[in-house]
């Protein structure tokens, strides 16, 4: 019985699939539906799979240093066709949740994997239905059956690189981009280390591994560079077993043309889908790197974000509306996600700034031309970053002596970002001041003490420049 779709409506779906992410309920012969994603009843006779030879290992060497950088690689590892793959965390997608990217980070992405030379078939592709095609065949056995896998055996080691200076960062990727290092060989592992020490870089090394017999060991001291070449890699290769990793998916009418290859909805919802899947594995990889400061912030609106997503999934081809709505939900994550990296950014800068401040207690002199001196930051252009500011002012007439005060800032729920010092009186008569405490900037109090000339008035304000404390990390020292 032919089946047809309304041609305006429909997708004509492509007659085989190779490369889907391989599902832990997937099994040979088994249907997949690919407008819901979901697994449906066999269709198809029993038949026996032929595995082919194992390849030599095979190593790739990635840096990710862009936003763009981690959407390639979640498009080349986690996305699958028309809506068959979503959101789900499986075999060789779950190294993805640790790429660290901000303007502060770096992560290098070290693989190696050993995988047959092709997919695991039946002989001469002998595939048979085992059941007569009728009118609700689709709603029963769906548009897909597992006819095979490509089994590897997989490792992965992330170096999450982090810098406290953007700076530092720029020189550690100018030197790596030329030519990642191989960090599975001694030689690269070598250059690595090099260029970690000349950037002080801090290094946590992230691995996974599928496809194999025993759990990964764990170093009393965690991974290193050197005990991933002593210790990782040796495991690794006396572990490999390798396991359905990929999916090759045959549709019915490779077997019986007269079953359509047709589905009831457009290639522009499986696109926006593609998107919104895209959107929210970028999202997954922020939410797992977030910086503590941050994870308040994101903790249960990415949790809500991922339990809509999954409960949705099989629904939303047909519900445009709520693909609206869950990608910008999404993106407004991401933007979130976006302005706590951007202040962590910020207030790396705002510490560094903090190294020009005078020293406690070193004096400086009004009457000598300069009336203003200006220290950190009184404003920012980063999305998510807010610098608030309050102002003082002391103003007194002559007397005989000095006249003398102390501007004080205490607020524990702000962090001072920069201060302005100003002397009113451009006549050279202005007096002196001096800062009363250790450090002004990144801390939540201070003390800045002005003194007039003998026998003179003063006339001197303050501008404090702050952001919210809860914002940002925890100031160092504090």
């Amino acid at each position: 019985m032919k089946q047809v779709a309304d041609p305006a409506v429909s997708t004509l779906l492509n007659t085989t699939i190779v490369g889907q992410p391989w599902h832990d309920d997937y099994r040979p012969g088994l249907g997949v539906d690919a407008v819901t994603g979901q697994v449906r009843a066999r269709a198809v006779a029993d038949f026996e799979v032929q595995d082919t030879p194992i390849l030599s290992p095979m190593y790739t060497y990635s840096l990710v240093q862009s936003e763009s950088d981690m959407s390639s690689m979640i498009s080349a590892s986690a996305q699958g066709s028309y809506n068959m793959e979503g959101v789900t965390v499986g075999a060789g997608t779950s190294y993805l949740e640790s790429m660290s990217v901000s303007e502060l980070s770096v992560t290098l992405v070290a693989e190696v994997s050993v995988n047959r030379s092709q997919y695991s078939l039946a002989p001469q592709g002998d595939y048979r239905l085992a059941v007569e095609p009728g009118p609700d065949f689709r709603d029963k056995y769906g548009d897909y059956f597992v006819a095979g896998y490509r089994s590897s055996s997989q490792l992965h080691a992330m170096y999450q690189c982090t810098f406290s200076s953007v700076e530092e960062r720029r020189k550690f990727t100018a030197t790596l981009s030329a030519e990642v290092p191989q960090v599975f060989t001694a030689q690269g592992s070598t250059a690595f280390e090099k260029a970690r020490s000349e950037c002080h870089a801090s290094v946590n090394i992230i691995v996974s591994a599928d496809g194999v017999k025993t759990n990964i060991p764990t170093p009393a001291d965690g991974w290193t560079p050197a005990t991933i070449l002593s210790v990782l890699l040796p495991w690794f290769n006396e572990n490999m077993a390798p396991k359905p990793l990929e999916a090759y998916l045959m549709h019915y009418r490779v077997i019986d043309p007269a079953i359509s290859g047709e589905v009831p909805v457009s290639p522009d919802v499986f696109a926006q889908l593609a998107f919104l899947y895209d959107r929210f594995w970028l999202a997954r990889a922020r939410f797992h790197t977030c910086p503590a400061f941050g994870r308040p912030l994101v903790d249960e609106p990415y949790k809500q974000l991922e339990k809509k997503i999954e409960a949705y999934q099989a629904s939303l081809p047909h519900d445009e509306a709520q693909i609206e709505q869950l990608t910008s939900d999404t993106n407004e994550l991401l933007g979130t996600f976006t302005g706590i990296l951007n202040r962590q950014t910020f207030f790396s800068q705002v510490m560094e700034s903090a190294k020009s401040e005078p020293a406690r207690d070193q004096n400086f002199d009004a009457d000598k031309g300069t009336v203003r001196w200006n220290y950190g930051f009184n404003s920012s252009n980063l999305p998510g970053v807010s610098v608030a500011s309050a102002s003082d002012h002391v103003e007194q007439d002559w007397k005989i002596g000095w006249r003398e005060h102390t501007f004080n800032f205490r607020d524990s729920t702000k962090v001072l970002v920069g201060w302005d010092v100003i002397c009113n009186w451009t006549d050279g008569t202005g007096g002196d001041w001096h800062k009363a405490c250790d450090q002004v900037i990144g801390r939540g109090a201070a003390d800045v003490y002005v003194k007039s000339d003998y026998d003179r008035g003063y006339s001197w304000s303050i501008v404090w420049y702050f952001v919210e404390a809860t914002l940002y990390p925890t100031p160092r020292g504090q």
